[in-house]
């Protein structure tokens, strides 16, 4: 099959994945299909695997989606980013219901073959994941940095911060530099672009 052919069958799976339908696994999973998935020794395999990779994620957020960002296809290969959105209602690596939200990048890497998956390996941000729900505490920094960007004068930054907050750093690159000097910087310099252009 073609990249382009792949590329459609990437839409079939992001249903499937959204799903849990044990009929699109059987149809779009090889029965030979292996997954590594992070943390775990030995990889998934097979629709029954995949199904319980998503039954793993489901038993903690029921109402899991995944929206599928961009992605470049060539040969058998596929690369996705995704964005995992739920709500924390079950027991996820031991930490109990919290009901917060959460909103989690996620790059997949995929090999197909005659339509069928054959082989996944995920790369999900289990880290913000983790301290979206309160059970890793996240850097100091990281904490000082939201509180200035609460206070922002832009009506624009707030609201974007209280929908999704890690997207909102990430869009004014709070973690991408380990100086918080230059963090700040860049905070009050996009600050102050903001001013300008309401008082245009």
């Amino acid at each position: 099959m073609t990249a382009e052919s792949n590329k459609v069958v990437m839409q079939r799976f992001l249903e499937f994945i959204n799903t849990a339908s044990e009929t699109l696994a059987q149809q779009l999973i090889s029965p030979d299909a292996v997954f590594h998935v992070p943390g775990r020794p030995e990889p998934m395999r097979g629709p029954t695997g995949y199904l319980e990779i998503i039954g793993m994620m489901r038993s903690g957020f029921p109402d899991i989606q995944w929206t599928l960002e961009e992605m470049i296809a060539e040969g058998d290969k596929v690369a996705a980013r995704f964005t995992m959105r739920g709500t924390h209602r079950g027991t996820f690596f031991g930490v109990p219901p919290t009901g917060k939200t959460i909103a989690v990048q996620a790059m997949n890497f995929y090999r197909l073959s005659n339509g069928q998956f054959v082989e996944e390996r995920g790369q999900p941000d289990l880290l913000g994941l983790l301290q979206q729900i309160g059970a890793v505490p996240a850097p100091q920094w990281a904490t000082e940095l939201v509180n200035l960007l609460r206070s922002s004068k832009s009506a624009a930054t707030r609201e974007a911060l209280n929908v999704d907050p890690i997207r909102t750093l990430h869009r004014h690159r709070l973690f991408r530099c380990g100086d918080r000097r230059l963090q700040i910087a860049n905070l009050c310099r996009e600050e102050k672009d903001a001013d300008s252009s309401e008082i245009a």
